[in-house]
């Protein structure tokens, strides 16, 4: 029990610390906006990738476990990767294309990341069988997705067809309070999941 409070401070203190450097990379970016279209588009999306590593970092912090360090890459690399679809829309490589669509790509769906995240947990357990892996792996996605899609949604909303309409563009506080309710839907998750994989080892132990 005590374990558990002091676990839940640890990652209050660390999103908090999270959040004051997501505010603070906003305010960075809008002083220092390159005027090149390229340097632009890589610096957003390199920022994009940061934002869901460090996020994700937060709960390798609360954790302290190693098999949750490896997906703190893995939300880099998905966070890096979701502008893809952008390209993929244009049916081009070209940047000018890619950033002139005449409506946001279908990986800046917020109901259909969810979804995916599902379809790879799905994937992942019937795999490998491993209900740990499948999981962390579906909540990455939703980690560096979700909060690309939220960094993106502080100028156009969120998009959040078909479910509801879509939003007003985020005010900041509004941001980084959805960023704090991502993380914590996240530490719940993952709190439960061990905590269940526990019981199931002592309960296996005390029957050997």
């Amino acid at each position: 029990m005590i374990s558990s409070f002091i676990r839940i401070l640890t990652a209050f203190a660390g999103e908090i610390v999270f959040l004051g450097l997501a505010y603070v990379l906003e305010v960075i970016t809008a002083f220092c906006k390159p005027q090149n279209n390229f340097l632009n588009a890589l610096l957003d999306n390199f920022e994009h990738a940061l934002l869901a590593c460090l996020s994700w970092f937060v709960l390798v912090f609360v954790f302290m476990r190693r098999d949750l360090m490896l997906f703190s890459l893995v939300a880099f690399i998905l966070g890096s990767a979701m502008d893809i679809d952008h390209f993929l829309s244009a049916k081009s490589f070209k940047l000018d294309k890619a950033l002139s669509l005449p409506s946001r790509p279908p990986f800046h769906n917020t109901p259909l990341t969810f979804l995916l995240a599902f379809v790879i947990y799905i994937a992942v357990y019937w795999t490998v069988n491993d209900q740990k892996l499948s999981l962390m792996a579906a909540l990455s996605l939703v980690n560096a997705w979700i909060s690309h899609q939220l960094r993106d949604a502080l100028r156009r909303g969120l998009w959040l067809y078909p479910v509801m309409p879509d939003t007003e563009p985020l005010s900041m506080p509004q941001y980084l309070s959805a960023l704090f309710c991502l993380f914590f839907l996240e530490f719940v998750i993952l709190e439960v999941t061990f905590k269940y994989k526990l019981m199931l080892m002592m309960n296996n132990l005390n029957h050997v």
